[in-house]
């Protein structure tokens, strides 16, 4: 079922990137603080007690992101992340006076950098980045990355092998399944002592997924991932207020979005439970809505193993109105 314990606050949908990956909309839009601050202060009643902040780039609007940070901290709620290209800063100076802002407002989550062939940052400022990071969180677990990859997690691995070199560290390529370390972790004795002090930078890998206007459909099988109970189960705050049931690559589409953060968050969980797409997504599967289709006579393009982009057809194709609210046979899942 559809029960998040998160919410994640898209501050701005601006970057000083264009990566060719990303689906994210671009009509400069910011969030509106005061809202998100009441909103804020309903979710803890909800057991929505984890917050994060995206973008766009959540950096270029270090006033709102530190006054976001210390509201968080004053009622008591815990951080996840702040996602981040690492390159946003015109200069050394102004990175490290925003940086020092948002710990100072009381951050102590993780600073995620998703750093990848797509992304493309020079190195040597994303190096400039997180050394500046562990230098103000006083602390070298303070990082970690994220890489989105074509067809394997290796794709990444020359550039994470440079930026590792970078910051005096070594790429470890046993481990879950990518991390990099310095020498300190790479003694078992002293890694036992070690409390923030020895650099460690774990590694996520994420497969990409692609829009519902270039989603190919020659995969030889179906996806098996198809319930969304582990990342998409959030409450997503765009920057124009909307909110998603989803913070993946369809959730700017209108059968994920649940409210505004001008309702309450008891408004926008109900919202969630009356959702027929929802129950598709979040308690029969993606695979048992695909199967209804086909019942009824729907014929896709193929197969496909990218659960977000299939999300993102189905939504943008308003697939899900053929079929209604779940109601298959006992097995018809066939999962």
């Amino acid at each position: 079922m559809f029960k998040p314990e998160e919410v994640i606050f898209a501050l701005t949908d601006a970057c000083n990137l264009t990566c060719a990956h990303c689906t994210v909309s671009r009509n400069n839009e910011v969030l509106d603080i005061d809202l998100a601050k009441r909103f804020l202060d309903e979710c803890k009643e909800f057991e929505i007690e984890r917050v994060g902040f995206s973008g766009g780039e959540p950096f270029l609007l270090p006033d709102q992101l530190a006054e976001l940070v210390q509201h968080v901290r004053e009622i008591d709620l815990f951080f996840d992340r702040i996602m981040t290209n690492g390159v946003w800063f015109r200069t050394e100076n102004e990175l490290k006076a925003i940086v020092s802002k948002i710990y100072d407002a009381g951050f102590d989550g993780t600073i995620c950098i998703s750093f990848d062939k797509y992304h493309r940052q020079s190195i040597s400022e994303l190096a400039v980045f997180i050394e500046t990071v562990h230098s103000i969180a006083e602390n070298k677990e303070s990082i970690e990355l994220a890489c989105v990859y074509e067809e394997d997690p290796c794709e990444n691995r020359m550039l994470l092998e440079d930026l590792a070199q970078s910051i005096n560290g070594i790429l470890e390529c046993d481990a879950i399944p990518f991390r990099i370390v310095d020498t300190l972790r790479l003694n078992q004795e002293a890694q036992s002592i070690i409390d923030g002090l020895g650099l460690y930078i774990p590694i996520t890998h994420i497969k990409r997924s692609h829009s519902a206007d270039t989603l190919a459909w020659n995969d030889t099988e179906w996806f098996s991932d198809d319930f969304c109970t582990g990342p998409g189960n959030v409450l997503y705050v765009h920057a124009n207020g909307t909110i998603a049931a989803c913070c993946g690559f369809a959730n700017e589409q209108d059968p994920l979005i649940i409210g505004t953060l001008k309702d309450s968050v008891s408004h926008v969980l109900d919202n969630s439970r009356k959702n027929t797409y929802l129950a598709w997504c979040y308690e029969h599967g993606l695979g048992a809505l695909r199967i209804a289709l086909e019942k009824k006579g729907y014929t896709f393009a193929g197969k496909t193993r990218d659960i977000c982009g299939f999300c993102d057809f189905v939504c943008k194709n308003k697939l899900e109105k053929l079929v209604g609210p779940p109601g298959f046979e006992p097995g018809t899942n066939g999962l």
